[in-house]
C-alpha cells in the first residue's frame, strides 16, 4: 500500500479460500500506522507519485471470538489495491477468498496462486521487526512484488517487469538506491513464483470503499518454523557482508 504525502494508503490482509456459496464473515478494521519499508516512486495507471511500500499496521476487531482464525488485535498487512486509500476510521471488512480481492478488480486464480508463492517463499521475512536496512528493503520489495502480481501477472515470467506496464517502479536496481537491495529482493521474489505452495493462515479482507488487505493469522511456533521460507536463508546470506545506512525515510 502506498502512503502519499499526508495520506496513508494500503494495508495487507491475505486471502481465505471459502467454499462456494458460503457467506463471508466480517470484521472491523482500521489503519493505525506503518512498520518497516521504504518510500518509492511508482507509476500506476498512467499517474506517477511517491508512496510508502512496506508493512501496514491494521487493528482488527472480531467482535468477540475468532473469525476465520483472526482474533482482535493489531496485524501487519500488505496492500492489494492502489486505486483506493486505507481505512483511517473503523470500517467493516469481509473475510473473502484470495481470488475475490481486491474488491475493485478481483485477481484471477493465477494471480492468487502467485501471491501464495510469494508468501511461501518469503516466510517470516516480511514480518521482521528490527529496523535494519535489509529488513526495510525486503518489506518494500515484498509489497512491490504483490502490487506487480495483482496488477499485471497472467502466468508468464515476462509479465513481471517493474520497468513498464500499468504498474511500474523506478530506480530500484540502481546501486545508489539503498545499495540496490530492493531490486535484488524483487528479483528473488519473482523467481519464486510457480513453486505452487499453500500458506497456512493467509487471509484477505475486503471493503468496497477502502483498500483491501492481506493478513496472516498467528500460527503455532512449530508451523512458523516450517514456513521460515527460502528467502530468509538467501537474503541473510547475501546481506550479512553488506552495510546498510540507518535510513530515516
Amino acid at each position: 500500500m502506498p502512503i502519499r504525502p499526508n495520506r496513508a494508503a494500503c494495508s495487507l490482509v491475505v486471502g481465505l479460500l471459502l467454499t462456494t456459496g458460503a457467506a463471508a464473515d466480517s470484521v472491523d478494521a482500521q489503519f493505525v500506522g506503518v512498520g518497516l519499508g521504504r518510500n518509492v516512486s511508482i507509476t500506476y495507471d498512467g499517474s506517477s507519485f511517491g508512496v510508502f511500500a512496506g508493512q501496514l499496521i491494521h487493528h482488527i476487531d472480531t467482535g468477540g471470538g475468532p473469525v476465520d482464525g483472526l482474533t482482535t488485535g493489531d496485524y501487519t498487512t500488505f496492500c492489494t489495491e492502489l486505486s483506493q486509500m486505507v481505512a483511517t476510521s473503523v470500517s467493516p471488512f469481509e473475510v473473502v477468498g484470495l481470488e475475490e480481492a481486491p474488491n475493485s478488480a478481483p485477481m484471477s486464480a493465477v494471480r492468487a496462486a502467485a501471491v501464495r508463492d510469494l508468501f511461501a517463499y518469503a516466510g517470516s521475512m516480511p514480518y521482521a521487526t528490527e529496523s535494519t536496512g535489509a529488513n526495510r528493503d525486503f518489506a518494500a520489495a515484498f509489497q512491490l512484488a504483490i502490487w506487480e502480481v495483482v496488477t499485471e501477472y497472467n502466468g508468464a515470467a515476462a509479465d513481471l517487469d517493474l520497468g513498464s506496464g500499468t504498474f511500474a517502479a523506478s530506480g530500484l536496481y540502481a546501486s545508489t538506491y539503498h545499495g540496490g537491495g530492493i531490486g535484488a529482493a524483487v528479483t528473488d521474489l519473482f523467481g519464486a513464483i510457480g513453486i505452487g505452495n499453500e500458506v497456512p493462515g493467509l487471509r484477505a479482507i475486503s471493503n468496497f470503499a477502502a483498500q483491501d488487505q492481506l493478513v496472516m493469522i498467528p500460527l503455532p511456533a512449530p508451523i512458523l518454523l516450517g514456513i521460515l521460507g527460502l528467502a530468509g536463508l538467501a537474503w541473510h546470506q547475501r546481506m550479512q557482508a553488506r552495510r546498510y545506512e540507518p535510513a530515516s525515510e
